[in-house]
């Protein structure tokens, strides 16, 4: 441990209503040169960039957004920043190979999940970074997403095709879904109703129900999706796929009125809270393109560091 690791602590809504108040910040986790960059949103400049541990390879921001997350792929860390200062408060341990990490509000408290997919579990750490329980995944677990109510955390197996159901109260696990060839990232929505699993193997979203976790329909996709954001108060998702797109997929038909050129390799894709701006990390050519999700337009490209490949925003 790099320093002593900062305490988890469930949001204050009077603090977090403040919060909202200003635009909110955008983090870019740079793979190829070990550095995470910090956007503000109503500028869309790059107002600071932080060392990170080697690697970074996903990131998330503490539901009070006080803190910020990172995992090292190569260090097999979990790294906090405090968001005020843009400093390092502290490193731990976790598994082999870390591709994902998300801070959820269980019914035992603020818990860490760290997804590893070289081990092939998922780490539960405590508000004191103490790991409380390893939790198995079936193989090459990426991504992470959780139930509103913070009961049930998704963990996506590229290489078994499904999905891992954790029950957050006791840590273990509910079932294993079969999705689709080589899921890699997962979202739900904002009612809890759903979870939409991205398939890059077989180009669709897998749909599910959240009640018992069964897939109830299927969405086409263009080339190669990779990631996925859901807008917070419409029926629309964002996937960037191929090498220069993202498009706009209306989840109640199916439709995709229209695609967004943006970037080269469009890796992660993040909306502001609002769900009227959203970002995309264009890995191959080191920038972030900002859209107006309104007018489907790209209004700034910022440049980054090298090889952006995660994006986190605060809440």
């Amino acid at each position: 441990m790099s320093r002593q690791f900062p305490i988890l602590k469930r949001p204050d809504p009077a603090a977090l209503a403040a919060r909202r108040m200003v635009a909110p910040f955008v983090y870019v986790a740079n793979a190829g040169d070990d550095t995470i960059s910090k956007i503000d949103t109503g500028t869309d400049k790059v107002i600071a960039t932080m060392r990170s541990e080697p690697e970074p390879s996903a990131l998330t921001v503490t539901p009070d957004s006080e803190l910020l997350f990172s995992v090292s792929a190569r260090h097999n860390t979990v790294s906090a920043y405090l968001v005020a200062a843009d400093t390092l408060e502290g490193t731990v341990p976790v598994g082999r190979n870390p591709q994902g990490v998300l801070i959820v509000i269980t019914p035992n408290g603020p818990r860490s999940y760290v997804v590893n997919a070289g081990s092939d579990d998922i780490w539960v750490l405590d508000e004191s970074a103490e790991r409380v329980a390893i939790v198995p995944a079936e193989r090459h677990p990426l991504a992470i997403a959780a139930t509103p109510d913070g009961r049930h955390a998704l963990v996506v197996n590229e290489h078994s095709d499904s999905v891992t159901v954790i029950d957050t109260a006791s840590n273990t696990v509910s079932g294993h879904v079969r999705v689709g060839d080589k899921p890699v990232a997962v979202a739900i929505s904002a009612d809890g109703g759903r979870a939409y699993v991205v398939n890059h193997g077989c180009d669709d979203i897998a749909v599910l129900e959240t009640v018992h976790y069964h897939v109830v329909g299927r969405i086409r996709t263009a080339n190669g999706p990779r990631s996925i954001a859901l807008h917070p108060h419409k029926p629309v998702a964002y996937v960037a796929h191929g090498s220069h797109f993202v498009d706009v997929i209306d989840l109640s038909s199916g439709a995709r009125p229209t695609e967004i050129r943006v970037g080269d390799k469009p890796e992660s894709v993040v909306l502001t809270p609002s769900g009227d701006h959203l970002y995309v990390a264009n890995r191959h050519d080191g920038t972030v393109s900002a859209i107006d999700t309104r007018a489907y337009k790209v209004t700034a490209t910022i440049k980054v560091g090298k090889d952006p490949t995660y994006l986190a925003v605060t809440p």
